[in-house]
């Protein structure tokens, strides 16, 4: 007695769709916040590697589509750094630092991003 039957009967004019990944024409200007411009990124700017505030949630992918639509170039890969708002003080009181979502993208040879 079997309890599973090992081959599959295929149903004549079934055919089953894969999936397509979408791929959006829609501006992704609101995922780019602004460039984060400090002394560790102009070293890492030296690797092709920049550094970006991000919104919230956004992903990698969009941040990826993003920096290709904005700066014409093509990002190899997309690093996310999360820093979770907290408390901290400040001459004496204690005060509320805002979170932040930063973005390293590292692009191909050749391309780079001037900041103005």
């Amino acid at each position: 007695m079997k309890l599973f039957n090992t081959k599959k009967k295929k149903e004549p004019g079934k055919v089953i769709e894969k999936k397509k990944i979408r791929t959006s024409a829609e501006p992704l200007s609101h995922v780019i916040l602004r460039p984060h411009v400090t002394e560790k990124a102009a070293i890492l700017s030296g690797d092709r590697q920049y550094t970006f505030i991000v919104a919230q949630n956004a992903n990698k992918v969009q941040i990826g589509r993003a920096i290709e639509q904005i700066y014409k170039v093509s990002p190899i890969s997309v690093n996310i750094i999360s820093s979770s708002p907290r408390e901290t003080k400040r001459r004496g009181r204690k005060v509320h630092v805002k979170g932040m979502r930063k973005a390293v993208v590292t692009l191909k040879r050749g391309d780079s991003i001037e900041f103005v």
